[in-house]
């Protein structure tokens, strides 16, 4: 690794390389690297998520225990260098900071909005008892997908629509009403339980009936 790193080649290449040379070793490649190299935390993620994107969980454990940069930041890099296994970034960093899972939450979401769906999915299946905050968080990081986010969860967890669409006019803003109305009632949500679930989320009756007809 020094001598790699000496030759001028970069350490994310190194690290692709050794992991790829040696697998069963990738436990001391990892954590001599980031021991030796903390400055150098976002190449070594870059390199070790290059070689195999199941290395998430390794290094983002030890990138944490090493208190080489934020949570946010580390997962941050970890996303960017592995978009297609965000929602595993996500639950591995959460299970490792328990206490700063919704932060972990909201940066991954604005790091790649595109994966929100199945971000989502993922942290409100692992954790339940969040489902309010969760959806809470998603709504006020990602306002221009208010739809597409409706359109998604209405579909994904039918149980709990009523749930959903009191959380969405609760964490939007007032002209997002509008969107959240026709979201459930493409998703089959009867007229009447819309009105009481709106009303009862703090929509007044003569707002929503404008809403409705616009």
């Amino acid at each position: 690794m020094n001598q790699s790193i000496e030759k001028k080649i970069s350490v994310s290449r190194t690290i692709s390389s050794l992991l790829n040379r040696y697998p069963e070793l990738s436990d001391k490649i990892l954590s001599l690297a980031i021991s030796n190299y903390p400055n150098k935390y976002r190449q070594i993620i870059r390199g070790a998520l290059r070689s195999d994107p199941n290395y998430a969980d390794e290094i983002i454990a030890l990138a944490i225990n090493h208190q080489v940069a934020t949570i946010t930041d580390i997962v941050k890099t970890a996303i960017k260098a592995e978009p297609a296994y965000a929602d595993e970034i996500v639950i591995n960093a959460a299970s490792a900071e328990l206490t700063k899972k919704q932060e972990i939450l909201k940066e991954a979401l604005k790091t790649m909005p595109s994966m929100s769906n199945s971000i989502l999915h993922r942290m409100l299946n692992e954790y339940p008892s969040e489902f309010d905050q969760t959806l809470h968080n998603t709504f006020a990081t990602l306002p221009r997908r208010v739809r597409s986010l409706l359109d998604y969860l209405f579909v994904n967890f039918p149980q709990q629509q009523t749930q959903i669409m009191a959380v969405a006019i609760q964490s939007t803003q007032p002209e997002q009403i509008n969107t959240i109305v026709k979201s459930a009632m493409a998703a089959g949500i009867d007229e009447k339980t819309i009105i009481d679930t709106a009303i009862a989320a703090g929509v007044k009756e003569e707002q929503l009936t404008v809403q409705s007809r616009s």
